[in-house]
């Protein structure tokens, strides 16, 4: 059997294109595994909900002052700048409600908490994001956490 010359570069191509695909496929492999790697700076333990003294609260009310703490554990053997962002989002709407930052930096396998402030203004359902990121612009240094709570009357 022989080939024509078009038959030839069609063979050709799809060989280029199978090839492209696997290698496109494999790096993005490799960037998905770096930001794997660069999400395990840091690590969000937990999220909790307490009043304006900073004892913990079940049921959250309209026009209450809420804080949010947000314990973070540096999980490197070096100093790491941070901004921890707390993110209040309505369930139903899709709206960010409130949208609040610290700004510190972890000392070497330190674990610290943070705090920021909400004062809701009407009732629902919210769910509390929480990141950890190198800077503003820099890159995650933790997974998002999140919770849900409900503001009531």
């Amino acid at each position: 059997m022989r080939l024509r010359k078009i038959d030839m570069i069609v063979i050709g191509a799809v060989i280029v294109i199978i090839g492209f695909s696997i290698y496109t496929m494999l790096r993005t492999d490799s960037n998905d595994l770096k930001r794997e790697i660069a999400i395990d700076k840091v690590n969000i333990t937990s999220i909790r909900v307490l009043d304006e003294f900073g004892f913990s609260i079940k049921n959250i009310r309209v026009n209450q002052i809420v804080l949010f703490q947000v314990d973070i554990t540096n999980l490197q053997n070096s100093t790491q700048p941070f901004i921890c962002i707390i993110k209040v989002v309505g369930k139903d709407d899709g709206i960010t409600y409130s949208l609040t930052f610290n700004k510190s930096q972890l000392s070497p396998n330190e674990k610290i908490s943070v705090a920021n402030s909400w004062i809701p203004q009407m009732v629902g359902e919210y769910t509390v994001y929480a990141f950890v990121w190198e800077s503003l612009d820099g890159e995650a240094l933790s997974s998002k956490k999140s919770m849900d709570i409900v503001v009531m009357k």
